[in-house]
């Protein structure tokens, strides 16, 4: 069997349904709570239930870089996730905005090379938009995210010593 849900499924069946401290059973446990920042890509496969394909779902909290900002601190060893295009609205089936969501790209950055290297590793990141009443209001649950890995297959036209490093990726 498949776990592939739609957005909105994701959000209403799992992301409020955690923050809410409401969540309980199998599906509930099949998408586990991680610190994910604290891993690299290639280390979350092991960590995740299989899902039936190649995206390997989790919750986590996101942590900013400064107290007092709004940036959100995606480093981890290795790299660093960025942002690709702005965030887009996920809306309930009555058409209120539930949640944000937000695609990244991991880049790959070592000590020794000045530039970051663009990977195939791709993740999309569900928040909340609005605190639902039942929610309580603090801090970590604003910060709770659903996120999905997967690698990218689309292949792009690269150099022979771009090709060469992609297979690393």
């Amino acid at each position: 069997m498949v776990f592939d849900p739609t957005d909105e499924e994701l959000v209403s069946n799992f992301l409020i349904e955690k923050a809410s401290g409401a969540s309980e059973g199998e599906l509930s446990d099949f998408i586990k709570y991680i610190a994910l920042y604290q891993h690299a890509p290639s280390q979350l496969r092991s960590l995740a239930q299989d899902s039936g394909h190649e995206k390997w779902y989790f919750f986590t909290h996101l942590e900013k870089k400064y107290q007092q900002g709004r940036n959100i601190n995606r480093q981890v060893p290795g790299g660093y996730w960025q942002k690709t295009c702005p965030p887009s609205l996920i809306k309930d089936k009555a058409g209120n905005t539930i949640a944000k969501k937000t695609s990244l790209t991991y880049y790959k950055k070592d000590r020794t090379s000045a530039q970051p290297e663009k990977t195939k590793w791709l993740m999309k990141e569900y928040m909340l938009e609005n605190q639902p009443p039942n929610i309580p209001n603090d801090k970590e649950s604003e910060m709770l995210t659903l996120c999905y890995i997967y690698r990218s297959k689309h292949h792009r036209r690269t150099t022979n010593r771009r090709r060469n490093s992609d297979v690393n990726n």
